[in-house]
């Protein structure tokens, strides 16, 4: 129910987002600087490919590229043939999007697998296509993001919510005792599936905990 969910919902801003986001998508001048960007973002890692923009033979209805083939990211069969390693892939495509969404707050809005294919260099290079839909967080929405991350990662109903505020996804003055009773409920079905998987950290000391914690904030560029 939307009147009573918390959400906080403007239809007119969503329908004018995506009127925006269509037109800029077919505006080849300004994929190309996205794909620029996108990839000025990632230039340190080695296992991220962005194709290379021709810029002299770019305008807003012509787009040059470097052409870089690569198996669709949902091809399991060619992952596997070719040797891929699919865990490290997995690993390597949540880190790539934590990424765009943490530290930079500029990211790829279409990842679907004809956008996102990979090869074999660096044991598995992510290669991402299609820069036409790109968006980017507020500064305040991405520390937002980090906050939740960690708040559910910390098993926090409160800073769940809290962060969901600060986000502007959660209205501010909603029934907040309702919301985090069903953040606590979900948390804990999350913590469960965690334990499920091991728990590499139950034996470290408080301070050795903060420690990680502080340098996994560090790496999302908090």
């Amino acid at each position: 129910d939307p009147k009573s969910d918390g959400a906080d919902r403007d239809w007119v801003s969503i329908y004018e987002e995506s009127a925006k986001l269509l037109y800029k998508e077919i505006d080849y001048e300004n994929e190309a600087k996205n794909a620029q960007l996108f990839n000025d973002n990632f230039k340190s890692v080695d296992w991220v490919k962005v194709p290379e923009i021709k810029w002299g033979l770019v305008s807003k209805r012509v787009l040059t590229m470097e052409y870089v083939p690569g198996v669709k990211i949902n091809d399991i069969k060619e992952i596997e043939r070719r040797g891929i390693n699919r865990d490290l892939l997995a690993a390597r495509s949540a880190e790539s999007y934590l990424t765009q969404l943490c530290r930079y707050g500029f990211f790829h809005c279409d990842p679907h697998p004809g956008n996102i294919a990979c090869d074999e260099k660096y044991g598995g290079r992510l290669i991402y296509y299609d820069f036409g839909m790109m968006d980017e967080f507020t500064v305040e929405t991405r520390k937002g993001l980090v906050d939740l991350i960690f708040s559910i990662y910390d098993n926090d109903a409160k800073g769940t919510c809290n962060a969901l505020e600060r986000m502007e996804i959660l209205k501010r003055g909603s029934d907040r005792i309702s919301v985090e009773r069903i953040a606590r409920f979900f948390l804990g079905s999350f913590q469960e599936t965690m334990q499920g998987g091991g728990d590499n950290e139950k034996n470290l000391s408080k301070e050795e905990a903060k420690q990680i914690r502080r340098d996994r904030r560090a790496k999302l560029g908090e």
